[in-house]
């Protein structure tokens, strides 16, 4: 381990691991980055997972990190952080039963409870995975990040208390002529920090995923822009909070960019539908997904490149 500036050394005296045996290979280090940010760097085999702990007086330990493995880059506060010992709290991800569950509205709920007449990507995940990931996608038709947090689908994330939950919430939000369901820019920041939180008070790891949009073309066979604020809401709330990011907005749009307009066709539902997805483009949205998962998932797919 290593600092850049004595103002830190009090932190380097205080950081140190406490691992049992099959966390060898683990570490912890820490450095001062070009941009004056102070960061602990952890490190594990990819079949270890573990979080970062800290503590201030070396026998009541809290979580400072959602569930990882392989590589973590957490920033800290020196002026806060200086008085608190780190250690990672590790154990192994192998075949472990693990409980994923999907958030969000029409374009990742299952085929079922939309009437049949479309998919959302959410129904294509559960091949992916393998048989010890149970997949529960409560997921529904209108549902904004305003309208979740006072919803039963809340009440059963609570009960399930699920390891991952993927919340990929923002089209419903951006529709203005639904008041019920819209959210201004300040109010979806806040929602989904708030969605976060509660992941986190039940120890489960949420995952940001930005919103798909519509595959909409203009006359230059290139994707219209669309939620690009929203997205961006996404990927700064991830940064802050440091929780993990699926940008499925960009993956989802660089795909049919790379396909044009008639070869990516059979990925939406059609009658005219470019926001939801055929049984087929549902599977291929939800690779795209599951491709970018954190490493700690990517153990639990049935195929891992």
């Amino acid at each position: 381990m290593f600092c850049s500036s004595r103002h830190f050394s009090l932190i380097v005296l205080l950081l140190v691991v406490l691992l049992t045996k099959a966390a060898a290979g683990a570490s912890l280090s820490i450095y001062r980055n070009s941009t004056n940010k102070v960061w602990i760097e952890a490190t594990s085999p990819l079949d270890i997972g573990y979080r970062l702990q800290a503590s201030v007086d070396f026998q009541n330990w809290s979580d400072l990190s959602d569930q990882v493995s392989g590589l973590l880059s957490y920033r800290i506060d020196p002026t806060e952080d200086a008085n608190r010992f780190f250690r990672l709290r590790t154990w192994t991800t192998t075949d472990l039963p693990v409980r994923l569950v999907m958030l969000g509205d029409s374009t990742v709920a299952d085929y079922v409870l939309n009437s049949s007449q479309y998919s959302g990507w959410g129904q294509g995940m559960y091949g992916y995975l393998k048989p010890n990931v149970q997949v529960i996608n409560l997921a529904i038709s209108l549902q904004s990040t305003k309208s979740f947090l006072s919803s039963i689908q809340k009440d059963y994330l609570m009960r399930i208390k699920p390891e991952f939950v993927l919340i990929p919430f923002g089209r419903v939000d951006a529709l203005t002529l639904s008041e019920p369901y819209y959210t201004s820019i300040a109010e979806y920041e806040a929602n989904l920090k708030t969605i976060i939180q509660i992941v986190r008070d039940f120890d489960g790891t949420p995952i940001l995923v930005t919103p798909t949009g519509p595959r909409e073309f203009d006359d230059n066979g290139k994707i219209v822009p669309s939620l690009e604020d929203r997205c961006q809401v996404v990927r700064n709330v991830a940064d802050e909070s440091q929780a993990y990011l699926i940008d499925l907005h960009e993956l989802s749009n660089n795909l049919y960019n790379e396909l044009g307009p008639i070869n990516s066709a059979y990925i939406s539902s059609g009658n005219k539908d470019n926001v939801h997805f055929s049984l087929k483009g549902a599977d291929i949205i939800a690779g795209l997904a599951v491709d970018a998962f954190p490493i700690i998932l990517r153990a639990q797919l049935k195929h891992v490149e």
